[in-house]
């Protein structure tokens, strides 16, 4: 089925455009819904799409927006021609939805380059790798590895002939009109503006789609991939990398609680993803039920390799890992609350006041957070733990150290429940717990997480006291 653009039923989506319209329509969908954890995905038909309304201002922007990225594309067609080039190295490899953060360590590609062509990975060292990050401007190169601002744009300018650049312009310009007019009618067009104008136009362009080996995103897409994912004119392995281990929902007691903490879990099931990277089996376990796609465990993923040589030369006694609460309303009834948070972390500081008194030692406990703060972080908690760390009863470690280093330098660790280092911390044989004592949370059977102060306190008297 076609779903027409405009009322004059002359201009079509593709049916690979149409795949991901429906799902961005469901994202919107339950963003409007009053009750997301009843919210099905459906396949809307076009009555139901043209029921979709943006406001005004948000319409103006993604005008704009579609104009500037046309004015872009415009402004590479004066690139020197003799720059143009067909990719002459091995099959290449697409990569999206990677952070600033992720691709540069010390502002160095370095360390990325050797992570995806570890051992890990069916990547090697001969294949073009091509990595779309939003947060750049300027395009970035090691070795193979090129870091983009826009995929898209970047094999537009670098590998199409002028007489196709015009060609795609034409095509860019029609269809920006096309958005144009959708302005009242087809409003659902602009959930899929880019895509429409630019993106599909410019993959279908490319003349040896089997040079693409894959194609690879991370959890930042799990609602939707970008659209050469949905496109069958390539025959690549569609690959999603989760570069972390906490992407299992949590068990609550309160079902209601529970459900809502899942209902985002039914984009799972209709993922554009052939192979999962994962962490742990108990991920892998996780996604079974959800996908009938392949599933690798891989171990920790941080974007860069365990050092070879560490040195286990213990400097810190105790590294806990937070999760900064938020005060956005979905996290309301969580664990990922002030309260509960706070909770966490004067029971640890309780627990080691107690041991350090029964063994007659000092005892240091050092905090790391997961990511600098925002907006949408609780100034509660942040003011709790700066109180904390200028009586010293924490110290802060900077948010871009090498956790292998770091936790291979630990006598402990403690980790809100389930972030990743304690499964960096079990590669590296350092002993490491979840820990949350919360009323909230349903009982684990789990060696690795403890629920209560009493096991809390004597795991760290058992390891410590050694």
């Amino acid at each position: 089925m076609f779903i027409p653009v405009i009322e004059t039923n002359k201009m079509y989506i593709s049916n690979n455009i149409q795949k991901l319209l429906h799902k961005k329509a469901n994202v919107f969908y339950q963003n409007e819904s009053k009750n997301a954890q009843k919210f099905k995905i459906i396949t809307p038909s076009f009555d139901e799409l043209t029921q979709i309304k943006m406001p005004f201002s948000k319409k103006i922007k993604i005008i704009l927006i579609a104009f500037s990225i046309f004015l872009l594309y415009f402004t590479k067609i004066f690139r020197n021609t003799s720059k143009k080039k067909e990719i002459k190295k091995n099959k290449t490899v697409l990569i999206y939805s990677f952070t600033k953060n992720q691709v540069f360590q010390d502002n160095s590609l370095y360390q990325i380059y050797n992570f995806l062509t570890s051992k890990k990975f069916n990547i090697t060292k001969e294949n073009e790798i091509l990595i779309e990050c939003r947060e750049i401007w300027r395009t970035k190169q090691y070795s193979n590895l090129t870091v983009t601002l826009d995929i898209p744009l970047r094999i537009f300018s670098l590998t199409f002939s002028l007489k196709l650049q015009i060609k795609l312009l034409i095509i860019f310009l029609r269809r920006l009109i096309v958005l144009i007019k959708s302005f009242n009618n087809s409003q659902y067009m602009y959930l899929i503006f880019k895509e429409y104008i630019f993106d599909e136009n410019v993959y279908l362009s490319i003349k040896n789609k089997n040079k693409v080996d894959k194609i690879i995103t991370g959890p930042g897409n799990w609602k939707y991939q970008p659209i050469i994912f949905e496109m069958s004119e390539f025959i690549v392995e569609r690959v999603m990398l989760w570069y972390s281990s906490n992407s299992v929902p949590l068990m609550y007691k309160s079902k209601k609680v529970e459900n809502n903490a899942r209902h985002w879990e039914i984009f799972l099931k209709h993922m554009a993803i052939d192979t999962h990277w994962v962490w742990t089996n108990q991920h892998k376990k996780y996604l079974k039920k959800m996908t009938n796609s392949n599933i690798l465990v891989k171990g920790s993923m941080l974007f860069y390799n365990c050092p070879e040589k560490l040195n286990y030369i213990k400097k810190y006694d105790i590294v806990i890992f937070d999760i900064t609460p938020q005060i956005t309303k979905e996290y309301k009834d969580t664990i990922h609350s002030f309260l509960i948070t706070k909770e966490f972390i004067e029971d640890i500081i309780e627990s080691v006041k107690l041991v350090s008194k029964k063994l007659d030692m000092d005892i240091s406990i050092y905090i790391k957070h997961k990511r600098a703060f925002g907006p949408i972080h609780s100034s509660r908690y942040i003011d709790y733990i700066d109180g904390l760390i200028k009586n010293r009863q924490l110290f802060l470690l900077p948010l871009g150290i090498d956790l292998y280093k770091t936790i291979a330098a630990s006598k402990i660790i403690i980790a809100f429940p389930f972030t990743s280092p304690v499964i960096i911390g079990h590669e590296l044989e350092v002993p490491s717990i979840h820990y949350s004592s919360s009323i909230i949370l349903a009982k684990y059977n789990q060696t690795s997480f403890i629920q209560n102060k009493l096991k809390l306190r004597k795991f760290i008297e058992t390891n410590l006291g050694k």
